[in-house]
């Protein structure tokens, strides 16, 4: 792997404190060491005592003292054991100098290094300290030293004032350098809190198709974690098709080449973990060096699965309605057009005439009824009055009238003193009438439905049976989502829009219920619709209307709870 496919770095990755001295400290240690040894290998090839014995203790005291300073400050860092490994610098300089002639020179220009480098991995205060350290070194050779003066006077005026001026200007090298790294540690802090924080896929690659960036949201679309994806390649990661076309980004960026031909964002697709095709809108910008040259590119990804979902929905369901509205239609024209030109029609078969364009108009009425009532849940224009409700007579009266109008038999079963139930009267009405008028359409004439209903302590459950075609697991997933229907295409064999169970599921939020099904293929359903009783829903808005009651069925949060709570509606979902 080149150097432009590394990693990030641990702040970039992280957001962390600015970068410390480390590298420099060590560096500093790694010279000592290898100056102590190189001393002692030139001070072995001397005869005189003294010298050698200068090596006996570079190499016994030195070498061993540096190396126990590093290991300790890497252990435990602090102020203590940098003064003190300031002090030990000075001193073995102060060694060399009293125990050889001619380097006077040599320790000047080590003793000013020393400082300046303490003075900027530990600021002015211990740069000061290692210059007034330096200054007594250097005087102190001089009044030591046994061959005459080792350093002129001009040197021994000036020094002080040199390394004074390098430990004030290195320490505020450190000052502005730690005051920037701290300002960009922060703004990268900041920029992973918000790549963290959005909702968009963003991914980071380099120019040849390595990853370096990976967010939040990221992870969630591709199921694939952080540190399963930096530093891979992009193909084995993302796998993605733009068109029919796998895109291959070995040699660079293949969807930049594509979004600079387009100049728009593009929607590309890849298969997702469960093997479905998972359609994203991609956008791509380069980020460019002084040359003009790409060093990384950004991409963001927006998961479109569900707006494609919906849109096909709608599709289906522009086509579904107009279907549904124009059966009727036809019949209506149809008939007023026979009446028009039969005047002298006999009584019974006028009346048989009205009475079927009175039934298609009824039909036409209850199709363009759940039309508006669509709109109106997704506008949050339902004005529900939630109080306590008997629910026996109007379980009996709905389904008497749905029975007559459709010729099929329905029967109620309510014990004697059902408890009263917290409801909006219309609102479960029209709950019961969808559910009994599903279990009509999906179920053979002469089979039973039943409807019935019992009671708990925090709650009153109502259960919807027929004996019909039954629905697989897939299909009561997705059996109360908005234009979804069990059967698609030309060779439908119910009518219907798709919406009745979604009215049913958004109505039953917004009265604090739950509605389940319990279904199988030939065993017909049971959808169960659970209502608060006062004394929960009494309990629960004393509370705050934080909560759901314990014995309701978490379900997932729905538009229409969202739009409830928004306006203010009682009986909101909270």
């Amino acid at each position: 792997m080149d150097a432009t496919d590394a990693g990030p770095s641990p702040l970039a990755a992280t957001g962390g404190p600015a970068p410390s001295l480390d590298w420099a400290k060590s560096a500093a240690a790694l010279t000592r060491i290898v100056g102590g040894v190189a001393v002692v290998s030139a001070l072995s090839l001397l005869d005189e005592p003294r010298r050698v014995g200068f090596g006996y203790a570079v190499a016994f005291g030195w070498i061993p003292v540096a190396g126990l300073l590093e290991a300790v400050r890497r252990r435990w860092p602090g102020a203590v054991i940098d003064a003190t490994t300031l002090v030990a610098d000075v001193a073995f300089l102060f060694s060399v100098l009293i125990a050889f002639d001619g380097t006077a020179g040599t320790v000047l220009v080590a003793l000013t290094l020393v400082v300046g480098f303490h003075a900027y991995v530990g600021g002015r205060r211990r740069g000061l300290i290692g210059a007034a350290l330096a200054v007594a070194a250097v005087y102190g050779g001089e009044i030591v030293a046994e061959q005459g003066p080792a350093f002129s006077a001009f040197t021994l005026a000036l020094f002080p004032l040199v390394v004074g001026a390098i430990a004030v200007l290195a320490s505020a090298v450190e000052a502005e350098r730690t005051q920037l790294s701290g300002g960009l540690a922060r703004l990268r802090h900041k920029a992973d809190l918000i790549l963290t924080g959005v909702a968009e896929s963003v991914m980071v690659s380099s120019p040849r198709g390595r990853i370096r960036q990976w967010n939040s949201a990221a992870e969630r679309t591709f199921a694939c974690a952080r540190g399963d994806a930096v530093t891979k390649s992009c193909n084995d990661v993302l796998g993605l098709h733009y068109g029919v076309e796998e895109l291959d980004c070995s040699r660079g960026c293949a969807l930049l080449e594509a979004r600079l031909r387009t100049e728009d964002d593009l929607q590309v697709w890849r298969l997702g973990p469960t093997g479905d095709r998972q359609p994203l809108l991609a956008h791509v910008s380069p980020l460019l060096d002084d040359d003009g040259a790409v060093v990384e590119v950004v991409h963001s990804f927006r998961d479109i699965t569900a707006l494609m979902r919906a849109d096909e929905a709608k599709t289906m369901f522009l086509a579904t309605a107009t279907h549904e509205l124009k059966t009727p239609l036809t019949v209506i024209m149809g008939f007023t057009e026979f009446l028009q030109r039969q005047s002298d029609l006999p009584a019974p078969q006028r009346d048989e005439a009205l009475r079927s364009v009175h039934d298609r108009a009824r039909q036409l009425a209850g199709i363009v009824d759940r039309l508006l009532m669509t709109s109106r849940i997704e506008a949050g224009r339902i004005a529900l009055e939630l109080r306590p409700v008997l629910l026996g007579p109007m379980l009996a009266d709905v389904a008497g009238t749905l029975g007559a109008a459709t010729g099929r038999i329905i029967t109620v079963d309510v014990p004697p003193g059902l408890p009263v139930a917290y409801a909006d009267p219309q609102g479960f009405a029209t709950v019961v009438e969808h559910l009994l008028e599903n279990a009509v359409k999906y179920s053979e004439s002469g089979t039973p439905i039943t409807v019935s209903a019992e009671a708990a302590d925090e709650f009153v459950e109502v259960r919807v049976r027929d004996e019909g075609m039954g629905m697989t697991p897939a299909q009561i997933e997705h059996c109360f989502e908005r234009f979804w229907q069990g059967e698609t295409g030309d060779s439908r064999r119910f009518s219907g829009t798709g919406i009745g169970l979604y009215i049913v599921r958004s109505l039953a939020d917004a009265m604090r219920a739950s509605v389940t099904v319990e279904s199988a293929p030939g065993e017909g359903a049971t959808f169960r619709l659970r209502l608060l009783r006062p004394e929960a829903a009494d309990a629960l808005a004393a509370a705050g209307g934080d909560g759901e009651a314990p014995a309701l069925e978490r379900q997932e949060p729905s538009i229409i709870k969202e739009f409830m709570r928004q306006v203010g509606v009682p009986g909101g979902a909270a």
